[in-house]
């Protein structure tokens, strides 16, 4: 099977790849990989893979690599940040939009897996509403072949990768405080309306979303307007430094503040994927991230 990963030496695109050659015993892949970021990501796994270009989708030169003949293009590749989306909009427009288009355009008749955002369901920001409108172009123009994911919070780490990027979510900047990285966390807002006043997320180990991933090609097409990878459980932000402290051993540093703008009391994946594998619990995703964090 030809299969395309965009975005293949992200985060998450590293560690699809590693699941599609643990699944090799069963089906042999022929993986091509395009990432702008090829040349100096701490994840770049070229050793496993067939063929990869250092490109950016939106790039005219990237129209060669998009004509190949695939069975499955996984569209990982994507600007991600919320809060540089607030400042750079027409940028996220850009890219994420015009990358999806174009792929699109090139499937010949190839199943499409497009990772999209939980935050979609409340798009307030150039990156929800560019995902929540490349979502809208998949099922206008293909109508059938694809596979759309919501994600939501990603966490966690095989041994030997790293998350990059800014540090944004709380798994991560929890594990980057447990290692000293940090000087503090910060809890924003107790007075929201949850057991603890704090507020709730839904988490996934990125060992299992990837899983799922691959489960969606094995399946084949959902066709669904969208499909939820989460745990389908919530955790408070004070769950979570909580299991981070017991699973590191280090008492960091925890203040409180004030409400964020934008931020609301709870988002919990309102539903699952039916494929879905979910192996990990909240101490293994941070236990993984803390010993992942060595690595960054």
């Amino acid at each position: 099977m030809k299969i395309l990963v965009t975005g293949g030496a992200g985060y998450i695109g590293a560690h699809v790849i590693r699941e599609l050659i643990s699944r090799e015993t069963e089906a042999s892949h022929h993986i091509t990989v395009v990432d702008q970021n090829l040349s100096n990501s701490p994840n770049w796994v070229g050793d496993i893979v067939d063929e990869a270009y250092d490109d950016n989708l939106t790039s005219v030169e990237a129209l060669d690599i998009l004509e190949g003949d695939y069975d499955v293009v996984i569209h990982l590749a994507a600007y991600i940040s919320v809060e540089e989306s607030t400042r750079r909009p027409t940028d996220y427009w850009r890219n994420n939009l015009l990358s999806t288009s174009r792929i699109i355009d090139n499937l010949k008749g190839a199943h499409l897996i497009f990772a999209s955002t939980g935050t979609a369901f409340c798009p307030e920001n150039a990156y929800a509403l560019s995902k929540l409108a490349c979502e809208e172009e998949i099922r206008q123009r293909l109508q059938d072949n694809y596979t759309i994911f919501r994600f939501y919070n990603v966490s966690g780490m095989a041994p030997g990768l790293s998350a990059t990027g800014h540090p944004t979510h709380l798994i991560r900047r929890a594990a980057m405080a447990a290692r000293g990285l940090l000087p503090e966390i910060k809890v924003y807002g107790t007075d929201w309306m949850t057991p603890d006043g704090t507020c709730i997320r839904d988490y996934i180990h990125v060992e299992d979303l990837a899983a799922s991933i691959c489960n969606a090609i094995d399946v084949g097409p959902s066709e669904q307007p969208y499909d939820c990878l989460g745990s389908g459980t919530g955790y408070s932000v004070l769950e979570v430094l909580s299991s981070m402290k017991k699973v590191s051993g280090v008492d960091f540093e925890v203040t409180m503040d004030t409400r964020r703008p934008g931020d609301v009391a709870s988002m919990i994946c309102p539903t699952q994927y039916p494929y879905s594998s979910l192996k990990h619990d909240l101490d293994s995703m941070c236990l993984s991230a803390f010993n992942g964090t060595i690595h960054a």
